[in-house]
């Protein structure tokens, strides 16, 4: 079965109002059903399990939820159905019974309208309310998925029956279908072949409405379900199904991006990070450049998006990633859509620095989580700030600027601090990638700590680096019997550094760049480029003779 999705609501105790009221409502604070059922439907089975159900506010779920108490339902005389008495036609009823349920859910008609000719709600309703249609077998079916099918002969290609998928995975696909056999039915298909021989049913075609899912909020950021990092950039996969605009706000807080595909590299990276989610499709960014205007990296390759799929640039909201590595664009609401976030290490600039002790910090107000913190820290050559001494303490909660709370190391290792009891914190507890609960020093001019369990966005939370023993390494340039030759340089470890762009000069020759070993053929490094530098180090100018 599929994951389930993250809830944002908490259920609650369901009313079933009985009185004659106006045909459909939901008391979305209540979470109730209220409907204006038919005498004898009131009295069956189906409207006692229709009764039960609690509105979860996740569209998916919902409609899901209400096709599935109707399993069983038969019509009488003449094609008569509930379904059709509230579509006000009694005749072929699949559309009709799919239709009901997005309304008893509480889908609204500007998502998923009323249905008619099952060919005509294909390939002209539901497109033109921005619903997803495309034929079997171009992307994994979902529940919400509408599979149109052929049941007059199971052939290639026609369309005579409307169902809705309830659940997918990788071998079967699980649906509710009104009118089947003259009946609501559960049924089985296999996910290899969208045909089931017992009923001469071929699925041919799908349509995904344009569900709003949010069920997922900022406030449910945890943790990245992967975090990889590289030399100059930190990306973060998270399994949250967010509005493409609130994953941008998500990593803008962090101090990033949206990450933009640039390279065939960057493009192996993201790849291998989707392994481990468990999302179909992630939101990603458009890159901009004057040469390309907004376009997207796949297969080598940039593509300028006008070109994509005949889409312009004002219409086109996002992209996305999926398993087999190849991209889309997609609307910025699309259920079970995650995101990725890179945050570049060079561009993120710390808010306040300080000396104390043989220790150097940097106080950054980005909101990360605590293991993007951690990653962050490390790439940077140092740790989260472990507080030792109340006077530790008391000079870095001055330096504190913007956000509300910041991480901090704690290790559980033997501490000083007497001005505040930590014992609750600090006493053997390791607070680690671990655990749900963080170490934070709240910025409330106390020099306080507390404990944050989520990043929220309301919540702004920070975080501290320590760098220990600050040591410092020179870059000494060689012109390797050319002249010319760039001064040293010196940086901290752990930090980066630009490679001179002075060019020397070596008469008959053309500088390639700089290299490690003296007799080098090919260049290192070249002008401008920036490197780690964890040891005094020789950069020899490599010539073309």
């Amino acid at each position: 079965m599929i994951k389930s999705r993250i809830k944002s609501a908490i259920a609650v105790a369901l009313t079933v109002v009985l009185a004659v009221v106006p045909m459909f409502s939901v008391n979305a604070a209540a979470k109730k059903v209220e409907y204006s059922a038919s005498s004898s439907y009131m009295s069956s089975s189906f409207y006692k399990a229709l009764s039960e159900v609690e509105l979860t506010g996740d569209q998916v779920t919902d409609i899901c939820n209400i096709a599935k108490t109707q399993v069983g339902y038969h019509e009488s005389g003449d094609n008569y159905t509930e379904y059709g008495r509230w579509y006000g036609r009694q005749s072929y009823w699949c559309n009709v019974f799919v239709s009901w349920c997005a309304y008893v859910a509480g889908v609204p008609a500007s998502v998923f309208p009323k249905l008619s000719a099952v060919g005509n709600s294909y390939y002209s309703i539901l497109p033109s309310v921005g619903a997803d249609c495309f034929s079997f077998g171009a992307k994994p079916l979902e529940a919400g998925d509408l599979i149109f099918s052929c049941t007059c002969s199971g052939s290639y290609g026609c369309i005579d029956h409307v169902g809705l998928v309830v659940d997918a995975d990788d071998q079967y696909i699980y649906t509710v279908e009104g009118n089947m056999s003259d009946q609501v039915k559960a049924l089985t298909y296999p996910a290899s072949t969208g045909y089931l021989a017992n009923q001469r049913a071929r699925i041919n075609y799908v349509a995904r409405p344009n569900y709003q899912d949010r069920s997922a909020t900022v406030s449910n950021i945890s943790r990245a379900d992967a975090i990889k990092t590289t030399e100059n950039s930190i990306y973060a996969l998270f399994d949250m199904a967010l509005p493409y605009e609130e994953a941008e706000q998500v990593c803008s807080l962090m101090g990033g991006h949206l990450v933009t595909i640039t390279s065939d590299k960057e493009q192996e990276i993201v790849n291998g990070m989707l392994e481990n989610g468990s999302y179909y499709q992630y939101y990603i960014g458009l890159n901009d450049s004057t040469e390309n205007g907004m376009y997207f990296w796949g297969n080598g390759e940039a593509y300028n998006y006008t070109n994509l799929n005949g889409a312009s640039r004002q219409n086109l909201t996002a992209v996305v990633t999926k398993a087999d590595g190849t991209w889309e664009e997609a609307i910025s609401n699309k259920r079970q859509t995650g995101f990725i976030c890179e945050l570049e290490i060079d561009k993120m600039i710390p808010a306040n620095t300080a000396k104390f002790g043989d220790s150097r910090y940097e106080i950054y107000d980005s909101s990360l989580t605590y293991e993007q913190a951690l990653a962050f820290a490390k790439a940077k050559g140092g740790k989260l700030a472990e507080i030792e001494t109340s006077s530790e303490n008391q000079l870095l909660s001055l330096l504190l600027k913007d956000c509300d709370q910041y991480y901090l190391g704690v290790s559980g290792t033997k501490r000083e601090v007497t001005t505040v009891d930590y014992s609750n914190y600090l006493k053997g507890v390791k607070y680690n990638s671990g655990k749900e609960n963080y170490a934070v020093m709240l910025n409330d001019g106390s020099a306080k700590w507390s404990v944050a369990k989520i990043f929220e966005a309301k919540t702004m939370t920070g975080f501290v680096i320590e760098y220990e023993a600050e040591k410092k390494h020179t870059v000494t340039y060689d012109a390797n019997g050319g002249v010319n030759t760039p001064n040293e340089q010196v940086v901290l470890d752990g930090m980066k550094l630009s490679v001179s762009e002075i060019t020397p000069e070596l008469q008959g020759a053309e500088f390639l760049g700089w290299a490690t070993k003296k007799n080098a053929k090919e260049a290192d490094y070249h002008s401008g480029e920036k490197i780690s530098v964890t040891e005094n180090t020789t950069l020899y100018a490599v010539w073309s003779k």
